[in-house]
């Protein structure tokens, strides 16, 4: 439980019966920024659904943030109470919450007063960020280090003129993505500046421009961040099909043999809806090794290769193949390359 701030000094309960409790640091200068003002004020304007499936947990605030920043602490930092079993055990407590806290992404909400844009391209129909700078509330802060690529999202100029002026009118909200990022200036992954400001120092992942009734309006993926998010989108037309067959000698196949083999597709997609009962967004590939016997029955299935994320169902894949049969399949080892996601997915 975190405790109240008090004069640059925090406090953190970490078991019962021991505090952690620290010094804030020496102020770090702030950068120009224009005058902001936070209100509370959302623009009711309907439009797509909020991507309410991001995987990662929502911070409530500059208080979640704060809250963030206690879990991300060096412990030399930090002052533990107790006698010496307690203090090793409060010390082990809050390095285990670290390490995960530090590698963990996080979503936040930054307020129209908290963040700025940096003009339009007409010709590229893309209205972009400006700075790495965003205002959580007045005393809490996201940092993303240089590096990364600009953060711009595509809109036409019509879109791109409502957007603003919502802006202007404080209705407009900015859902950041990110991961905790170390810096070489502020020397940490979160720096506690004078007045018990915090600031976060972020990788950004993602950024969505939400509107009244928390419609998302336009968004940024990195191709890293959007790359999970497909993982986590359900499937539409789900189907497993083979996709490539191929000889592990390299020598070709012929067609008969290689569309006999495509036809063994339909036997995994068993395996793939049982798989989305629980990942309703998973999808992806296997390679998988397989012996042909002199019968062309195929055995001592392989994995080669999978990124579908998914044991169970790459287990039952394999399960499936083991026995198959491929009509005219020469006596060799043969690859094959099955496919898990839309109708049409290769």
């Amino acid at each position: 439980m975190l405790g109240t701030l008090s004069k640059g000094v925090w406090c953190l309960s970490v078991l019962a019966g021991v505090t952690a409790c620290a010094q804030g640091g020496a102020t770090v200068p702030d950068e120009p920024v224009e005058q902001r003002v936070f209100v509370d004020k959302h623009a009711e304007s309907p439009r797509q659904t909020v991507p309410n499936d991001i995987p990662a947990p929502a911070l409530q605030g500059g208080d979640g943030l704060r809250s963030l920043c206690d879990a991300l602490q060096d412990e030399d930092q930090m002052t533990f109470t107790g006698n010496d079993v307690e203090v090793a055990r409060a010390r082990e407590a809050h390095r285990s919450h670290r390490a995960q806290a530090e590698t963990a992404r996080y979503q936040i909400d930054v307020p129209s007063a908290g963040f700025f844009f940096n003009g339009y391209n007409i010709n590229d129909e893309r209205l972009a960020l400006r700075g790495t700078r965003f205002l959580v509330d007045e005393g809490a802060e996201i940092y993303t280090s240089g590096g990364g690529e600009t953060v711009a999202f595509p809109l036409g100029a019509a879109a791109a003129d409502r957007l603003l002026k919502m802006h202007e009118e404080n209705g407009l909200v900015l859902r950041i993505v990110f991961r905790p990022a170390f810096s070489d200036v502020r020397k940490g992954l979160c720096t506690r500046m004078g007045g018990g400001i915090v600031r976060q120092n972020a990788e950004l992942l993602a950024a969505y421009l939400i509107g009244g009734q928390g419609a998302t309006l336009a968004r940024f993926e990195t191709d890293a961040f959007a790359q999970v998010m497909a993982q986590t989108q359900p499937v539409a037309n789900p189907k497993a099909s083979v996709t490539d067959v191929s000889r592990a000698d390299g020598v070709a196949l012929p067609d008969n043999v290689a569309n006999a083999a495509r036809a063994l597709g339909s036997a995994f997609q068993a395996c793939y809806e049982d798989a989305l009962k629980t990942r309703p967004g998973a999808r992806g590939k296997l390679v998988v090794e397989v012996e042909v016997g002199k019968d062309a029955t195929l055995r001592n299935p392989r994995m080669q290769l999978s990124s579908v994320g998914d044991d169970r169902l790459a287990e039952c894949t394999t399960a499936k193949l083991n026995g198959s049969r491929v009509a005219g399949a020469p006596n060799a080892n043969l690859l094959i390359s099955i496919t898990f996601g839309p109708a049409g997915a290769r």
